[in-house]
Order: structure tokens, then C-alpha cells, then sequence
């Protein structure tokens, strides 16, 4: 500049270029959260929010549509959602069965204060193991896996090879583990999926698979006043239900990572479940346990040997878990189990 600008000058100069960059930041911060607002209280701004029109989102197999949600305000937080419409012809389910390389009910050998309920493995090996359609275990290979129900031991050496105390766990009809208490989301012999608390004991005739969940964040579409006030961030694993009982919701976050996602907490959990359709909603087991796998969606990226998984562990490690759950279609010339 030929002259010194005069400080009238400068700020109506600096006023312009601020401006100017507002102009252009406020679309992508729009993008990329859920609205423009800059509350601390993230699920304040959920909740007051329309329900999420699922029409948005990508079909990435029949009846399965998947949306990921990212922002930065009030903290970096990724969140990944599919939703199942459970009147797909052909749907079914999987559940981790009893361990089959040791006796099921037995003292654990690595730590005789449990007994053999699973075999532990990744959300991944569940998939392909279960996707394995050519060999005829299955009516149809799986197309998408979540982990599930928590798990024990969970205490030094952390290498524990099984599983046990997960709550109401069946496969095929079959129990796995044992109900203590705790709610479960059940898949009926006719094929109807419930959230519900299964008291120890209970009959459990009619039920084809269960996995057990730590505890209700979303009731009545009311969130679970136990759960309301908490603070604590973390990687989370959430199943919702509409109230209808036609769609289910899984919900995964990413956490504990600083400047890409440090998770959520139990309040938020529960908003966004509900955003996304949920009457009620379970909190399942979160933490490095959370992983959503596709086996060869329409997404680009991030696949290996045909599956994708949608979100990101802390190292992207994988970690065994006691208990999956996955969904497949049914081949043309199979009857669904």
C-alpha cells in the first residue's frame, strides 16, 4: 500500500475481511454439526432438533441405511448410525454361540473366579466367520456386526481367552449366558425384537437370540433419569428400538482420541438414539470394544478383505469381545432361521 492506513480506514477494512470469513466458515460448521449452535451441552442441542429424516441417508444393503456425523463444537465427536428396517424379507440374525473349544459352563482356566460362557474374538472375525455362507452354516452370509453384550473378566493380564457375566445371551435358541438382571434386547421365533429387563430364571421359551446390555439410557422415549447427569466421555456402543418394533438403531462413537473424537456421554447417547427414531434405548458395551463392520457396502474406503468398519479405535486397534451381533439376507433358495 502507497500510504499508512488510517485506523478508520483499518477497521472498516478488517470488519469486511472479518466478515468474509464468517461468510465462509458458518456453511461447513453448519455441515458438519448437529446445527450452528455453540452450547457446551451437546445433547441440549439434539434434543431440540426434528427427527433425523432417514431418507438422508445411504442404503448400504437391503433395509440397512447408514449416516456418520461429525462436528467440532462443543469437542471433536464422530458418530456413526445404521438402521435396520426388520421387515426386510429374508432378515436374520447371528449371536456369538457357546464357546466350542472348551466345556461351556466350565471354570474358566485362565481365571477360575468365571465360567465358559464365549469364546472372546473381534467384531471382524465374528463377520467372516459367520459370513461364511459357502459352507452352508448360515442361510446367507451376514452383512453387517456390532459388538454387543459387556463382558467379565475384564482385570489384569487383560488376555483372558473367554467370557462370561454378559447378561441374557442366546444364539439359535440356544442359552449362551445366563440372565442376571439386566435388560437385553431379545429377537423372537417370529421374529419381533424387544428391549426388556430379564430377571434371572425367567422362561425363556420363544426367544431365538438375546444379547444382554448394561442398562436402559432411553425408556418411553424418556431418557433414563440415572443416566441424565453424567459427565464422563467415552467410546460408546447404543441399540435403539422405534416404537412400532420396526426399525432398530445402532449407534456407534468414537472416542478418546483428542483431536479427532473424544467420545460421548450417557445423556448424549440417549438424545441422539432418539433423534434417530428410538422409543427406547440400551447402553451396550462402548469403550475399545465398539466396532461396526459392512461386509462390501456401497462406501468407499477403509476396507479390508471386503469389510468396512465405520469407526476408529484409539491405534485402530480391534479388540476381542465376549458376545456379537449381526444381521444378514437370506439367500433366494434358504429359509430364514
Amino acid at each position: 500500500m502507497g500510504q499508512m492506513m488510517g485506523s478508520k480506514e483499518f477497521r472498516r477494512w478488517y470488519g469486511l475481511l472479518l466478515a468474509g470469513i464468517i461468510a465462509v466458515a458458518t456453511p461447513l460448521i453448519g455441515a458438519a454439526e448437529p446445527g450452528a449452535s455453540r452450547q457446551a451441552d451437546l445433547a441440549a442441542v439434539i434434543q431440540a432438533r426434528n427427527l433425523f429424516d432417514w431418507n438422508e441417508a445411504e442404503e448400504i444393503h437391503p433395509g440397512m441405511r447408514y449416516r456418520q456425523w461429525a462436528w467440532t463444537v462443543p469437542r471433536p465427536i464422530r458418530m456413526h448410525a445404521v438402521r435396520v428396517d426388520l421387515t426386510t424379507p429374508g432378515l436374520f440374525f447371528k449371536v456369538t454361540g457357546r464357546a466350542d473349544d472348551a466345556e461351556w459352563g466350565s471354570v474358566m482356566p485362565d481365571c477360575a473366579d468365571y465360567r465358559v460362557r464365549t469364546r472372546r474374538e473381534t467384531t471382524r472375525s465374528f463377520l467372516s466367520r459367520m459370513g461364511a455362507a459357502d459352507r452352508g452354516e448360515v442361510p446367507g452370509g451376514l452383512l453387517l456386526a456390532v459388538n454387543a453384550s459387556p463382558w467379565k473378566p475384564w482385570q489384569k493380564p487383560f488376555t483372558h481367552r473367554y467370557a462370561d457375566r454378559m447378561g441374557l445371551v442366546m444364539a439359535d435358541g440356544v442359552e449362551v449366558c445366563p440372565s442376571d438382571g439386566r435388560p437385553a434386547m431379545i429377537v423372537r421365533d417370529d421374529g419381533r425384537v424387544e428391549f426388556r429387563k430379564m430377571e434371572a430364571g425367567e422362561d425363556l421359551t420363544g426367544i431365538r437370540h438375546a444379547v444382554g446390555a448394561f442398562f436402559f439410557v432411553l425408556e418411553d422415549g424418556r431418557v433414563s433419569p440415572a443416566y441424565a447427569a453424567g459427565k464422563s466421555l467415552a467410546p460408546r456402543t447404543g441399540f435403539g428400538l422405534s416404537e412400532d418394533g420396526r426399525y432398530w438403531y445402532i449407534l456407534v462413537v468414537d472416542g478418546r482420541q483428542k483431536h479427532f473424537s473424544m467420545g460421548c456421554t450417557h445423556r448424549e447417547l440417549a438424545e441422539f438414539l432418539r433423534y434417530l427414531g428410538a422409543r427406547d434405548g440400551l447402553n451396550m458395551d462402548g469403550g475399545g470394544s465398539t466396532t461396526l463392520l459392512s461386509r462390501e457396502p456401497t462406501l468407499d474406503g477403509k476396507k479390508v478383505d471386503g469389510i468396512y468398519k465405520f469407526n476408529h479405535q484409539p491405534g485402530n486397534a480391534e479388540r476381542t469381545n465376549g458376545c456379537n451381533i449381526g444381521v444378514g439376507i437370506a439367500r433366494q433358495d434358504a429359509q430364514t432361521p
